[in-house]
């Protein structure tokens, strides 16, 4: 999930993977990817700061 800035970098995802678990990544680790941008339709600034929140406070954790 893209969220902006996040420390030192300036485009940041939220990448989870099932061994790695939840952690940041700069978008440029994709540019040589055919990405799919999915955007959702109706998640207002409330939810999506909702929705933020709560996998920033889960990076570092595993897969669920």
């Amino acid at each position: 999930m893209f969220i902006g800035e996040a420390g030192s970098l300036s485009h940041c995802l939220i990448k989870v993977k099932a061994v790695d678990g939840r952690k940041y990544t700069d978008i440029d680790v994709y540019m040589h990817y055919n990405l799919r941008i999915c955007r959702p339709v109706f998640l207002n600034n409330k939810k999506r700061k909702i929705l933020i929140d709560y996998l920033v406070k889960k990076i570092g954790s595993k897969y669920d």
